[in-house]
């Protein structure tokens, strides 16, 4: 799966809507347009306007999730509890910095 394949379908999975993922990460509509016409090709993605998943496109999607979450696991597992909670707390500046600079729109949804 390309990148912009697997954006296709964080956009059919979840709140954010495929414009902005699109425009945000800088794809053409061609190549927006053929990376969904390419998932729905392989049955992933239903017909029709909106981006929907097929039964099938569910349960890879779901598959794939599994196996990223488990995959992204192994560091937070050897730091602990503690070790995320110190972790997070030293980077939430930098972050909260690179969000605002970058994404002025998100910044007032930011918590603490």
């Amino acid at each position: 799966m390309s990148g912009i394949e697997a954006l296709v379908t964080h956009a059919a999975a979840g709140p954010v809507g495929a414009e902005a993922l699109r425009t945000t990460r800088a794809w053409s509509p061609d190549d927006w347009a053929a990376a969904v016409e390419g998932l729905r090709t392989r049955g992933w993605l239903a017909s029709g306007p909106e981006l929907a998943f097929t039964a099938e496109g569910k349960e890879w999607r779901s598959a794939v999730e599994a196996a990223t979450d488990r995959l992204a696991a192994a560091p937070y597992i050897a730091l602990g509890r503690d070790g995320c909670a110190e972790l997070r707390d030293l980077v939430r500046p930098w972050s909260r910095s690179l969000v605002t600079e970058l994404m002025p729109w998100a910044a007032a949804r930011l918590k603490d």
